[in-house]
């Protein structure tokens, strides 16, 4: 049973974008954020985390979405098959559009439900992902769902194990990482944790890589609110603003998040030049030192394409963080549950016109250049 709770009730189990603070983040961008709990998980069809949160937006003239960024959660001890859970969605859905205070004409979920793919840094095909997605779209329209085709939140990444010690982290890299990690080193590249008054600079590095790598970013507001909300939320992420220096001059610079034991590296920058002194390495090496010592038990490298044999504008970002190690995960993506058919059925066929230009920005804010 889903019910109507106040945004100071928001306890996600682990995902940064189901917390107080994202609600808080994203209301000063135009969204309207709600609250809900499942109360009873005794029902085998809703095997969720008790906390939800909802985003509402209006992005056309008479059409109202609702959005659930990375939710829900499944609870911790729920062992079924995710595709099993699907017709309890639909139910929670359904609920959810009963509950909100706005009329939408569509329900999204960005589902965060996990399934391990294979070592990060085996190469070739690493499971039948083709296979998975018929799976999803089979059960997702036997549930009265449907699979949305577009990537709001990156469908696969790369999760690193941080319960290792330092030494089997660097064992666990391919050889040529390991060999830039010390490279860095020896160049005299150094890594700082910086303050949110060097952000300027930091956006300027990150403009120039928007420019180079043809990628779209938010204006420099949004990134300050980043930081401001998380100087301001209850319920915030710990933010690690970490910036390269070769002879004081910067070369790169990262954003990390800290939130429930996972670090979720969010944004990156680099400068044309030096790039042979490898700071991107050394970021990402100090980034999770960092991250291990603050207790995180897992490092989320946030976003790759979702198969390394795809022509894939962004294939050499997959190569970057794919040699780091870890396992490779996949989600299921957004699936919707329309409301109102006939304005969903306008808003796909819309969406899918725009289909090449979503994918040129989904490159950019959801896989986040290095």
């Amino acid at each position: 049973m889903v019910r109507t709770r106040s945004l100071e009730s928001l306890q996600p189990r682990e995902s940064l974008l189901q917390s107080q603070y994202w609600a808080a983040l994203k209301r000063r961008f135009g969204w309207r954020p709600y609250a809900f709990a499942f109360e009873d998980q005794t029902d085998a069809h809703q095997p969720f985390h008790e906390s939800l949160l909802v985003l509402v937006r209006r992005p056309v003239a008479g059409f109202t979405l609702a959005y659930v960024p990375h939710g829900p959660e499944l609870a911790a001890a729920q062992q079924r098959p995710p595709e099993s859970q699907l017709s309890g969605l639909q139910q929670a859905g359904t609920e959810l559009v009963r509950e909100l205070p706005e009329r939408c004409a569509m329900l999204r979920f960005d589902l965060p439900w996990e399934y391990e793919l294979g070592p990060a840094t085996r190469r070739g095909e690493l499971s039948d992902a083709r296979g998975r997605a018929a799976s999803w779209r089979a059960a997702a329209r036997g549930a009265g769902l449907r699979l949305s085709g577009t990537e709001i939140q990156p469908r696969a990444t790369v999760l690193i194990d941080l319960t290792a010690d330092e030494d089997a982290l660097l064992a666990a890299m391919k050889s040529k990482w390991r060999y830039n990690v010390r490279l860095a080193a020896r160049r005299g590249v150094t890594v700082q944790r910086a303050d949110a008054g060097r952000l300027e600079d930091w956006y300027a590095l990150y403009r120039a890589t928007a420019r180079r790598d043809r990628i779209a970013i938010h204006s420099q507001a949004y990134y300050r609110a980043v930081f401001e909300e998380a100087a301001r939320a209850t319920d915030a992420p710990n933010l690690e603003l970490l910036l390269a220096y070769h002879e004081q001059e910067l070369l790169a610079g990262i954003v990390v998040a800290h939130y429930r034991g996972r670090a979720t590296y969010l944004y990156g920058a680099g400068a044309d030049h030096k790039r042979n002194l490898m700071p991107a390495y050394a970021l990402q090496w100090e980034a999770m030192r960092r991250a291990r010592r603050a207790g995180m038990h897992v490092y989320d490298m946030f976003g790759i394409p979702r198969s390394p044999d795809e022509p894939h504008r962004m294939h050499g970002l997959y190569r970057f963080k794919t040699g780091f190690g870890g396992c490779i995960v996949e989600r299921p993506g957004c699936i919707d549950l329309p409301v109102e058919r006939l304005r969903y059925g306008a808003f796909r066929a819309a969406e899918a016109t725009r289909a090449i230009p979503q994918r040129i920005r989904a490159a950019g804010q959801a896989y986040r250049s290095s």
